[in-house]
C-alpha cells in the first residue's frame, strides 16, 4: 500500500530545473483551477530555501481577504507561525527558513499543507469578510467618535422606539442621534428602512439612519432594497471602498464636522 501511494504521489510530481534552483508542481491544484507551485530556491552556501509562486497572497486578497485587517490579519500570521515561515512583503512571496538537502522532503510537505490551508481561507473568505465586517466598522467608528461623541451598540436609536435597534447609535450635542445599520444580510438593511419610518411618519422624532454595507456590489442585500435605502435614508455607505468618506460622512450626520483631521491619522 505505501508503494502504490509513493507511486501515485510522485508519478504526480513535475520538477523542473531553474535558474535559482527548481520548480515543483505538486499534485494539488489552487482555488483557481492552476497546478499548486513550490520554489526550491539555492543559495550561495549551499542551504535552500522553499517559496511560492508569490501569488498565493495575491490570489487571497483577489478574493477579498486582507491580510493586513485584524481578524484575518491574525489568522494569516498564525497559520505562518504554525508552518514556521515567513511572508515577505516587499517580494509577495511566502518562504522557508534555510534549509539543508537533508531537511527539503519534510519542510516541502508543511510548505504544501500550508498553502493548500490558505486557499481554504480564500474559499471561505465571503464567510469570514462578513463576519468580520461587523468589528471592522465599529472599531473604525469607536476609534473615529472617541472623545467627540458617545458611541452605543446595539440601542435604540431615539427614546419610545421598539425594537428596530441599530447596530451603533452615535450622539454628539450639536445634532439628532444618528442609527447606523450594517449591511451584513437583507433583514438588516429592512431593519434600517423600518426605523426611518418610524422616526419619521409614526413618532415624530429628531434621528438619522445611515446603512453601511461592506462594498456597494457584491453585498447581500436585494437591488430593490438597496434602491429603496438609496431613497429613503440619510446615507448608504460603502465601508471597503472609501472607509475615509464613510466616517466623514457620519460625522456631517451628527454634526460634526472637524472629524477630518482624526479620521486621516486612523485610516
Amino acid at each position: 500500500m505505501k508503494d502504490l501511494l509513493c507511486k501515485a504521489f510522485c508519478e504526480s510530481l513535475a520538477v523542473t530545473p531553474v535558474p535559482a534552483g527548481f520548480a515543483v508542481r505538486t499534485p494539488y491544484a489552487n482555488a483557481d483551477g492552476d497546478p499548486l507551485l513550490i520554489y526550491f530556491v539555492r543559495d550561495g552556501r549551499g542551504r535552500w530555501r522553499i517559496e511560492d509562486d508569490g501569488t498565493q497572497v495575491a490570489f487571497l486578497e483577489a478574493c477579498g481577504v486582507d491580510i493586513g485587517g485584524r481578524a484575518r490579519g491574525e489568522v494569516f500570521q498564525t497559520l505562518l507561525q504554525e508552518h514556521d515561515v515567513q511572508f515577505d512583503t516587499d517580494s509577495r512571496t511566502i518562504y522557508s527558513p534555510p534549509l539543508s538537502e537533508a531537511e527539503l522532503g519534510t519542510v516541502a510537505v508543511r510548505f504544501a499543507a500550508l498553502l493548500l490551508r490558505l486557499q481554504d481561507l480564500a474559499l471561505l473568505s465571503p464567510q469570514i469578510i462578513r463576519n468580520t465586517f461587523r468589528e471592522d466598522v465599529i472599531a473604525a467608528i469607536k476609534a473615529t467618535f472617541s472623545g467627540l461623541a458617545t458611541v452605543e451598540d446595539s440601542t435604540a436609536i431615539a427614546h419610545g422606539m421598539m425594537g428596530q435597534e441599530a447596530d451603533l447609535v452615535i450622539s454628539a450635542p450639536s445634532a439628532p442621534p444618528l442609527g447606523v445599520f450594517l449591511g451584513t444580510s437583507e433583514e438588516n438593511a429592512l431593519h434600517a428602512l423600518v426605523a426611518k419610518m418610524e422616526i419619521e411618519k409614526y413618532l415624530g422624532l429628531d434621528g438619522h439612519v445611515a446603512l453601511i454595507v461592506e462594498r456597494s456590489k457584491n453585498n447581500p442585500i436585494r437591488e430593490g432594497t438597496f434602491a429603496l435605502a438609496f431613497a429613503r435614508l440619510d446615507a448608504v455607505l460603502s465601508f471597503r471602498e472609501s472607509k475615509e468618506d464613510t466616517m466623514l460622512r457620519l460625522g456631517k450626520l451628527v454634526g460634526l464636522n472637524n472629524v477630518s483631521t482624526q479620521v486621516r491619522s486612523l485610516m
